[in-house]
């Protein structure tokens, strides 16, 4: 079963490689489309969609980020899956 997220996460999360960092776990995971994007200062976005487990796995993932990062805000808002997402990407 097949899921989507769209996460917005907040603190010391742009200026440190964050971005990279959730797309280079993202490509650990086959299946996981989607994108991460920063919204500006001490805010991004990320879209997750896939595979139930790989999703969560990422999403867990995402909320233990490790140092540098800080992570202060986590929202998660279940999204409705879009049939053209075909790979993870930085936007």
């Amino acid at each position: 079963m097949e899921k989507a997220y769209l996460l917005r996460i907040s603190g010391r999360v742009t200026g440190i490689g964050f971005r990279y960092l959730a797309a280079r776990r993202a490509a650990a995971c086959p299946g996981l489309k989607g994108h991460v994007r920063n919204l500006g200062p001490g805010e991004v976005e990320v879209l997750a969609q896939g595979d139930a487990a790989e999703v969560d796995a990422f999403i867990s993932w995402l909320r233990a980020m490790p140092y540098p990062a800080r992570i202060d805000e986590f929202k998660l808002c279940e999204l409705p899956l879009d049939a053209k997402l075909d790979s993870f990407d930085i936007v």
